[in-house]
């Protein structure tokens, strides 16, 4: 298959970027993928094949130069850095594209900085893991999973397709959306899952009083339910503070919902929530087939 790119750039090259530049490499999309991270995150993305060349991020402008796609997959904040400091310095007709887990803010700061002839399209896989580090990278983790697109108003509809196509290439399903309605999905989704896994962590660990016997009882499902409690708070610090507003709406729903089975609690009318939560379930089975 004739790659899609001559060169693609990933800027941000940890697990996600290392994820992102093997499924590329394996599917052929670029003819050379290059890197742009700390230097020593370079050198070991170098020594494992992950990327073919690489530059610390003070050397940003030679880790893009050639590049007519670049991905930015870094915390959020660091996102709406770089697009600032890209907009002084991209070429003409270049693809820009990013995978931060809430897009408004990033949107906004795009349209600001990006001229037309540069193209921005957020984009955010609904994939992941709590693990963290090059090191890590697995190609697998997008595989039948969910990638949402989000264009500005003015992106050709050309640019949107070639995504597009990148996307269904490495085995993942693309969803087109907005900004706002994309920030509200994941909040319900995403964001508040995670809220939740934590707060249930510190709760039954309160509860433990190093005695360790409540763990040690502990089954598969307290196992699942709070496996991403183990995730970075680096990362998710920029997606709480530009999606705050969101995770504290559905925090506040699912309380409610946690009210309502809290007074059910020993009645017979509790095995209609757990009917209903069998329906929704069954609607989640079948669109994951």
């Amino acid at each position: 298959m004739e790659p899609h790119f001559d060169q693609i750039s990933i800027i941000g090259v940890g697990f996600m970027g290392g994820s992102l530049a093997l499924a590329f490499k394996k599917y052929g999309m670029s003819k050379k993928i290059v890197g742009v991270s700390r230097e020593e995150t370079i050198e070991k993305a170098l020594k494992l094949k992950i990327i073919d060349g690489g530059f610390p991020y003070e050397k940003i402008d030679k880790g893009i130069d050639g590049s007519s796609l670049i991905i930015l997959s870094s915390p959020i904040n660091i996102i709406i850095e770089h697009i600032k400091i890209l907009s002084k310095m991209v070429s003409s007709d270049t693809i820009i594209t990013d995978i931060g887990s809430t897009k408004e803010k990033i949107m906004e700061t795009a349209q600001e900085e990006f001229r037309d002839n540069v193209y921005f399209v957020g984009g955010h896989p609904m994939a992941g893991s709590e693990k963290s580090g090059v090191d890590t990278a697995d190609l697998s983790i997008f595989i039948n999973k969910a990638y949402a697109l989000i264009p500005s108003v003015n992106t050709p509809r050309l640019i949107i397709d070639k995504l597009r196509d990148i996307i269904i290439t490495i085995g993942s399903i693309p969803v087109i959306l907005t900004p706002k309605v994309h920030d509200e999905i994941v909040a319900a989704v995403s964001h508040l899952p995670q809220m939740l896994s934590v707060a249930l962590m510190n709760a039954v660990g309160s509860f433990d009083n190093d005695s360790g016997d409540f763990f040690k009882l502990s089954g598969g499902g307290f196992y699942d339910m709070t496996r991403i409690a183990s995730s970075q708070f680096k990362i998710w610090k920029d997606i709480c503070e530009t999606n705050q507003n969101n995770i504290k709406k559905v925090i506040s729903i699912y309380i409610e919902e946690l009210e309502k089975v809290k007074e059910l609690i020993g009645k017979e009318k509790l095995k209609s929530e757990f009917e209903r939560a069998n329906r929704f379930r069954e609607i989640l089975n079948k669109l994951k087939g």
